[in-house]
This record gives structure tokens, C-alpha cells and sequence, in this order.
């Protein structure tokens, strides 16, 4: 799948301290933090549910890619550069480009959701922020009429924001064909 480009001799994914050093590292505000412990919360949950029918995930990249999805979110509040590209090329040039990958498409997935009817780690990461609304697990359309208050002030910008709902509902479907519990009853089945 990815080459394992690794110049510093550290594993290829980083272990739950390594990612929580590396927020710190990165001065991470604290409620992106929070934000992403959630998103990792999340992300794990479905990944420990869909395992069985998915036995390739990888749950230690799963929980990685979670909590460092925003990791160039605070410094990118000031430059307003894309924090996918500027996390993605940190993660790549510390030897995580696995993680760089589910990083750079967080936001949008490249390919759109996949015809291949097994779940990777970029699309659960990419769903569970969808859910996450600050820290609360949400549903899509409470979360998409947050973006769009937020982010679509432009009518190119209410467009984008409207097809990436469809898109992710489309994901939602296809995740949760695999799991015995509905995207409403999520929330109860996170652990805090």
C-alpha cells in the first residue's frame, strides 16, 4: 500500500504517547486536542466493531491517524495554509507517511468514497470527524449545518460543503453495513 520510508529508525506508527507528545510538540490548542482524543475514541469504536468483518485494519494506525488528524490545526489558524497538506508533510518527514496519508485526507477524501467494499483507516478517521462536533459525537446533519454556518460563506463554498455531506452519507452506509448498531446509537457505544 504505502512505502515504509522510515529515516529514523522509529516505528511507522506512532504509539498513543508518541502522538499525544507529538500534539504537545506541535503546541495543539486545547480544545483541538480534545477534539481529537474524541475523534480517536470514535474512530477506535468503530474500528474494534468492524474488525471482524475487516481483519486488515490496523487499529494502532487507526488511533494514530485520529488523534493526529489536526495536527498543524493551531498553527494554521494563523497562516491559513490547508492543515491536512501542513500536517501530512510533518507526519511524512518524521517517518509516519501511513499516518500523513489518513492526515491529508481527513477533510475530503482524494477518491471519493471507495468501491471497495472493505473500510481502511483514511475512511473511518474521515467519518469519525465528521461526527465529532468540538467534542460532541453528533449526527452528520448537525455537524454539516455547523459547517456550513461556519465555513460557507461563499456560494462555491455551501456547494462543496453540501456534496461532501452526500458523500459522507454515502460513507456512513457503507460502514455501517458492517456493524450490528445504527449511526444514531454510536454515541452510546463510545467510551469515554
Amino acid at each position: 500500500m504505502f512505502a515504509k520510508v522510515n529515516p529514523t529508525n522509529l516505528p511507522s506508527v506512532p504509539a498513543r504517547a508518541q502522538c499525544l507528545a507529538l500534539m504537545a510538540e506541535r503546541g495543539m490548542l486545547p480544545n483541538i486536542r480534545e477534539h481529537s482524543l474524541q475523534v480517536a475514541r470514535v474512530s477506535l469504536t468503530l474500528g474494534t466493531h468492524l474488525l471482524p468483518a475487516n481483519p486488515g485494519l490496523d487499529l494502532t494506525l487507526l488511533e494514530a491517524g485520529a488523534l493526529l488528524h489536526d495536527i498543524a490545526k493551531t498553527e494554521c489558524l494563523k497562516t491559513s495554509e490547508k492543515h491536512t497538506e501542513i500536517g501530512a508533510d510533518f507526519l511524512r518527514r518524521r517517518g509516519y507517511p501511513e499516518v500523513a496519508e489518513i492526515v491529508v485526507q481527513h477533510v475530503t477524501l482524494r477518491d471519493g468514497v471507495s468501491e471497495n467494499p472493505g473500510i481502511t483507516e483514511i475512511e473511518i478517521v474521515h467519518y469519525a470527524d465528521k461526527r465529532v462536533l468540538h467534542t460532541e459525537i453528533v449526527d452528520l446533519q448537525t455537524r454539516f449545518e455547523y459547517l456550513q454556518e461556519r465555513y460557507g460563506r461563499k456560494p462555491d463554498d455551501r456547494r462543496r460543503i453540501a456534496a461532501l455531506l452526500q458523500a459522507t452519507l454515502t460513507q456512513e452506509e457503507k460502514i455501517f453495513r458492517f456493524l450490528s448498531f445504527q449511526p444514531t446509537e454510536l454515541k452510546g457505544f463510545v467510551s469515554e
